[in-house]
């Protein structure tokens, strides 16, 4: 069963909050220091590793192949037989 993925933030004020705590010590944002993760596994059974990942991790199913953090915040993760 799919997940809906959302479009935006579902935390605004949390963001909000926590850019106001970063001001408040001098300290900036750094978009260049941002880098991309993903997780990749191989398996024998995919489908049966992706249930247990989706299950432990609370992401969503994105296709045959891939989860996703329901926020979009966490890594997605890849699964290839």
């Amino acid at each position: 069963m799919a997940t809906a993925i959302p479009t935006q933030s579902s935390h605004p004020p949390t963001a909000s909050r926590n850019s106001g705590a970063a001001a408040s010590l001098g300290l900036k944002a750094d978009p260049s220091s941002v880098q991309h993760v993903q997780l990749a596994f191989d398996a024998e059974d995919r489908p049966a590793v992706m249930e247990f990942w989706r299950a432990a991790l609370g992401y969503g199913a994105a296709g045959d192949e891939d989860l996703v953090e329901p926020n979009l915040i966490g890594p997605p993760a890849w699964f290839q037989d």
